[in-house]
């Protein structure tokens, strides 16, 4: 059987899982829900200007269980993707936070324990500062499992403060931080790229939002689905005469969104992307 969640953005959907009779082996695997992407700041001229940070992706895991140890009846708890911080328009205010991603547990009163995945945390909202990225999640199902953090937003090049990618095959990467601006900053800069999947350049995260023009500052990419795991999305490009770029969303399962770009007043900032939905699939052999 598969869970996904239905609510709102960064809660958790429940279902109630019946045991089939004879089943000699149950399989449990999934992901919990990235967090979402900060918003980038909006400063004056003469001031420094962060982007968004990152969202982490969520953890991920898998668990093979006698059916025997495995109680009749569970509930399963799937969460959604936290949304992204929402975009800045004040003069000199700071960016909003990412939301932080629902967490996905299976609960059976003889199992003794959860078998749990930590959800993803949101990005941090740009500020005069260099702002924070989510941390990675952790997974607690069969030991640690780290996924993808996201990126810092970054006062220039949000790319100096992308997510790492991670060398596992299926945990989720975490989102690329927003640009931001130096003071007296002439031009934007480009956004960080999403967290790839094993360091390969095969599943490369969501692409970096460019530096802004007159007509704004360009989003970040939308992180893309793999068959492993979710990847998070790029961080929106800064401005000095336009808005800031929007992060990119995190793809299904688990990542996380992108952080924001920076502008000044007048503008409107980046806001965050989305961060990923997670999943649960309950498998029983006979």
């Amino acid at each position: 059987q598969v869970f996904e969640p239905t609510g709102s953005p960064g809660t958790q959907t429940i279902w109630t899982w019946n045991k089939p009779v004879g089943a000699k082996m149950i399989h449990f695997w999934g992901y919990s829900a990235g967090g979402g992407g900060g918003a980038g700041a909006v400063r004056a001229l003469e001031s420094n200007a962060s982007g968004g940070g990152g969202g982490s992706a969520g953890s991920y895991f898998d668990v093979w269980l006698p059916a025997a140890v495995v109680p009749e009846t569970m509930q399963v708890r799937v969460g959604r993707g936290g949304a992204g911080g929402a975009p800045q328009s004040s003069p000199g205010g700071n960016g909003l936070i990412g939301q932080n991603g629902g967490g996905t547990f299976l609960i059976g009163p003889t199992l003794g324990s959860k078998i749990t995945s930590n959800s993803g945390t949101g990005g941090a909202g740009g500020t005069s500062l260099t702002s924070n990225g989510g941390g990675g999640a952790w997974g607690y199902s069969q030991g640690p499992a780290n996924s993808g953090s996201g990126g810092a937003g970054s006062l220039v090049n949000g790319n100096n403060g992308s997510s790492g990618g991670n060398n596992w095959g299926y945990t989720a990467t975490g989102g690329g931080g927003g640009a931001g601006l130096q003071a007296n900053s002439v031009t934007g800069y480009q956004g960080g790229s999403g967290g790839e999947n094993n360091n390969s350049g095969v599943n490369p995260g969501g692409s970096r939002g460019n530096p802004g023009t007159t007509s704004g500052a360009g989003n970040g990419g939308d992180g893309q689905p793999t068959m492993a795991a979710g990847i998070g999305g790029g961080g929106g490009g800064s401005s000095t005469t336009g808005n800031g770029g929007k992060g990119g969303n995190g793809s299904a399962y688990g990542a996380g969104g992108g952080g924001g770009g920076a502008t000044r007043n007048g503008y409107t900032s980046g806001g965050g992307g989305n961060g990923a939905d997670g999943i649960c699939v309950i498998t029983a052999h006979f």
